[in-house]
């Protein structure tokens, strides 16, 4: 009853959360708010490619949320959902292990939010509010264009490299006054231009090659995510070839495996291919849907060199009579478009930069990245794919 109660207060307050986090925070009511931050951070750069990003992440950000200060917070744009948890937290929370011995033991937390608890990401976000808007009003007192945003505890800043040690000290200092502190394993800096990120302010390291912000590439990691994607799915895949193997004889075992294969695996590449341009990840695409369909006719024990169901086959849904396996190849284009128009208003809103705006007298050119997305957009149009 508790979780229930709590989804629909967040959903009854969806509008009011949203307004009150942003622009600086993209986690909670925010429609792909993972790829809002990376697509703003990689605009940012683009325009500002001698600026340099610094990004942190809190270590146990959950665990160290301060009660009080995230109810605070939360009273102003979600009052119902404020007293509800008030409520909940009037003591402290108790928490029951059960040991090898056979004995129980309990503990006592006072702060901190409840594991599992769908109130959560927003307590979180709450409590590191005041931070972040703190953090933001201080950069841009330094210069008007610094850029702050964050997804939950995945926290980044854009600012000029001439910033960046101030930058470090205002961000864990704002941080540390709310019980915060950054994974020092986990602090990188990055700047288009190598020089600008070459010795950044501690406990952040260089990151010569980009970042990866809640998922998203910036710089040229897109490459070895890709990479690192193929060999998790290459590996899942033996895995499900010893299913088939290894599990009861029959048609359940073949189907087990197929479902397995069409509803969780054949879609590991969703994200990338949605945050990455086209061009970039076809000849991983390519490698990808191979291995998919691969696995396939394994699972049906049919030979490469047997004849195989048509490519259309292969790729209609199974209601109408198809196998149900998607192309990630033919999908890049629609994908990456997809989500640039989705989180358009987000990215405006964080950035300031509007990545989907037409060109006009008034507009500067385009940056790589926007010109690659419009070329993109241009792409499905000719096809008769979008309006």
């Amino acid at each position: 009853m508790r979780r229930l109660l709590a989804r629909c207060l967040l959903a009854s307050d969806r509008e009011s959360l949203r307004a009150a986090f942003q622009p600086t925070q993209s986690a909670v009511a925010v429609a792909g708010g993972a790829e809002a931050l990376g697509r703003s951070v990689q605009l940012v750069l683009e325009e500002r490619p001698s600026w340099v990003a610094l990004q942190g992440d809190l270590e146990n950000a959950f665990g160290r949320t301060k009660r009080e200060a995230a109810l605070e917070e939360l009273h102003g744009s979600a009052p119902a959902l404020a007293r509800f948890q008030r409520r909940l937290w009037a003591g402290p929370t108790r928490f029951r292990f059960d040991l090898a011995d056979g004995s129980t033991a309990f503990v006592d937390a006072s702060e901190g939010i409840d594991q599992g608890d769908p109130a959560g990401p927003a307590l979180c976000c709450a409590s590191m509010a005041p931070a972040l808007r703190e953090l933001q009003a201080a950069l841009r007192a330094l210069h008007e264009d610094a850029f702050v945003g964050a997804f939950m505890d995945d926290v980044v800043l854009v600012v000029p490299p001439e910033h960046a040690a101030r930058a470090a000290e205002l961000a864990k200092a704002a941080f540390g006054a709310r019980g915060h502190a950054f994974a020092a394993d986990k602090c990188r800096a990055y700047s288009p231009t190598a020089a600008s990120a070459a010795a950044p302010p501690p406990p952040f390291v260089p990151s010569p090659l980009g970042l990866v912000i809640a998922g998203v590439p910036v710089g040229q990691s897109a490459q070895q995510l890709a990479v690192d994607k193929l060999a998790e799915v290459s590996l899942l895949l033996e895995r499900l070839r010893s299913v088939r193997r290894e599990g009861a004889a029959g048609y359940a075992r073949r189907f087990s495996a197929f479902r397995i294969l069409a509803q969780c695996l054949q879609h590991k590449l969703g994200f990338l291919a949605r945050v990455t341009p086209p061009e970039e990840l076809r000849a991983h695409a390519q490698e990808f849907d191979r291995l998919v369909q691969r696995a396939f006719l394994d699972a049906f024990s049919i030979a490469e060199s047997e004849p195989m169901p048509s490519a259309a086959q292969l790729h209609l849904p199974v209601a109408r009579g198809g196998c149900g396996l998607v192309s990630q190849e033919e999908r890049l284009t629609a994908a990456f478009v997809a989500s640039a128009v989705l989180v358009a208003p987000s990215v405006q809103a964080m950035s300031g930069i509007a990545s989907m705006a037409p060109e006009g007298p008034d507009r500067t050119a385009r940056s790589p990245g926007e010109a690659r997305l419009h070329a993109a957009a241009g792409e499905l149009l000719a096809l008769g794919l979008a309006e």
